[in-house]
């Protein structure tokens, strides 16, 4: 065929791999299904992730290995604002569109989802929103949310409002 560019050869080749046998690719799937289920299970731990963005933060991620930090994670989800410095002294800020637009919609929409609907998060986005305003609070909340969802996902457990509120509560109480 000399209208594709493909060699005769690698025509062979694709063919053969497509004809031949599958167990491979069996195999890769059947990981492949197991590790997506057991992550988009405990992203739907967390309250405002449902399915949707359950397996958009996935697919956006790929592995959370890939970031050594949880500031790395941050601000590859574009949720914090980047800096320039030198020599101790910041010189300005950049990078607002560097990162993952769609891992700060996620992010975003899910934080939008569990103040309005989880009874924990509920008085505490309301407390953020008194001492920040309406969208500051949003994005304190969707950072505070793929924070926990970063920990989740490195030691494998579920979602904890609790830990969540407990461990910023000062900050709001002391905004206000």
């Amino acid at each position: 065929n000399t209208d594709s560019c493909a060699s005769q050869i690698s025509q062979w080749a694709a063919l053969e791999a497509i004809a031949g046998p599958q167990h491979a690719a069996d195999a890769m799937r059947a990981s492949f299904l197991e590790r997506r289920d057991l992550i988009v299970g405990l992203l739907n731990t967390v309250p405002g992730i449902g399915r949707a963005l359950a397996l958009t933060i996935l697919y956006e991620i790929e592995s959370i290995e890939r970031f050594p930090t949880v500031k790395d994670f941050c601000s590859y989800a574009r949720l914090v604002k980047g800096s320039v410095a030198s020599a101790g002294k910041i010189k300005g800020v950049r990078g607002s569109k560097l990162g993952n637009p769609y891992l700060r919609w996620a992010f975003g929409e899910a934080a939008v989802i569990c103040k309005r609907d989880h009874p924990l998060l509920r008085p505490y986005a309301q407390r953020l929103e008194a001492a920040h305003g309406k969208f500051k609070a949003n994005a304190i909340l969707a950072v505070k949310l793929a924070r926990a969802v970063y920990y989740m996902l490195r030691q494998g457990t579920g979602f904890d409002a609790e830990r969540l509120v407990a461990g910023s509560t000062g900050g709001a109480q002391h905004a206000a």
